[in-house]
């Protein structure tokens, strides 16, 4: 997983507080560094779910920013999102993918990431 993606799943937690909890930039933290160890959470609960599919809709969202990009195209949200909803076959949050997309074409190509 790259950094940029850590970092729009970070983000996206952030934003999507309100909706799904105080918990879940703590789950995205726990899910990115499950990742990272390659060992999955023993823990099955709803926000790590919800965890689970922020880092992994932010993960889809950069692949398909970068792709439309190197295809010469402009990256613009409306864009973004569409493609994401489509892959996604309307089985995640509107609220999630809103996030995702708005911190994934808004994070500068060339910002440092934690």
């Amino acid at each position: 997983m790259t950094d940029r993606t850590a970092h729009v799943a970070r983000r996206a937690a952030r934003i999507l507080t309100p909706r799904f909890g105080e918990l879940l930039p703590v789950e995205v933290e726990a899910v990115l560094d499950a990742r990272r160890s390659r060992q999955p959470s023993l823990q099955f609960v709803d926000p790590i779910a919800v965890a689970s599919l922020v880092v992994s809709t932010a993960a889809l969202a950069w692949t398909m920013y970068t792709d439309l990009k190197n295809g010469g195209q402009r990256a613009q949200l409306e864009d973004l999102r569409a493609h994401v909803l489509d892959a996604l076959e309307d089985d995640v949050d509107d609220a999630i993918i809103d996030a995702v997309t708005q911190t994934t074409v808004a994070t500068p190509d060339e910002e440092e990431f934690d």
